[in-house]
């Protein structure tokens, strides 16, 4: 039996108006992260990763905790969702950070309107009707992100590690769960920056399992509950 590690990037720079880039915060989570599979004597045998700078960084702070040395395989695949270009799709004036606290601002509950946002935004895009308003569809999002487990769970022999967004690991719990793929963010809305989601890769068919999903428990045992956040 073996076992992929799928970890979710520290800490973004959410109020930013570049997302991409690891908060102060985030680099601090990443090094908790590696400390985390150092302690579950995570021994990989592959190391796997999106190319956004966060799944960079994540992997830059965590690796040397207990995979220093390792190379790491570069998959596009493994990429978030542009969450911008969707807002933006359903309402321009969500285009940018400043653009969104500007319209949101005045809102009783900017947090609820932002959130009920996002919600409209991700239905839009994921209906199929608007596919040519898109870089990349919904359905073709998905299909990468399935090509991307499966090479890893051909590859995989003792542990093989990811780091990548939420919305890849949201996809794929959804489909192990055997869950509507639409319904990636009631799983997303929960996942934290540097939660560990294991999955186990069992039989002759080696066939794919939820163990676990969104363990954090090294940020929830820590006295400082800053380090659980969900940007």
């Amino acid at each position: 039996m073996a076992a992929i590690y799928l970890i979710r990037h520290g800490q973004a720079s959410f109020h930013a108006d570049d997302y991409d880039k690891l908060s102060a915060l985030g680099i601090e989570q990443a090094a908790f992260v590696g400390r985390a599979m150092a302690y579950q004597k995570v021994v990989p045998d592959a190391i796997y990763r999106g190319d956004l700078l966060r799944h960079q960084e994540t992997a830059e702070h965590s690796l040397p905790e207990y995979g220093e040395g390792l190379d790491v395989h570069i998959m596009p695949q493994w990429n978030e969702y542009d969450h911008r270009e969707i807002l933006a799709r359903y309402d321009e004036r969500l285009a940018t950070p400043s653009s969104t606290k500007e319209l949101l601002g005045s809102h009783p509950n900017p947090k609820d309107a932002f959130k009920q946002a996002i919600m409209n935004a991700m239905d839009r895009w994921m209906s199929g009707v608007y596919d040519s308003d898109y870089t990349e569809s919904w359905d073709n999002f998905t299909s990468r992100v399935f090509d991307g487990i499966e090479v890893v769970r051909q590859a995989v022999h003792q542990a093989s590690v990811v780091y990548t967004s939420g919305g890849p690991i949201s996809v794929i719990t959804c489909q192990l769960l055997g869950l509507p793929l639409t319904d990636l963010m009631k799983i997303n809305w929960m996942l934290v920056n540097g939660g560990i989601t294991k999955l186990i890769v069992r039989g002759k068919n080696r066939k794919l399992a939820l163990s676990s999903l969104n363990e954090h428990s090294i940020f929830a045992n820590t006295a400082d509950k800053r380090f659980i956040t969900y940007t």
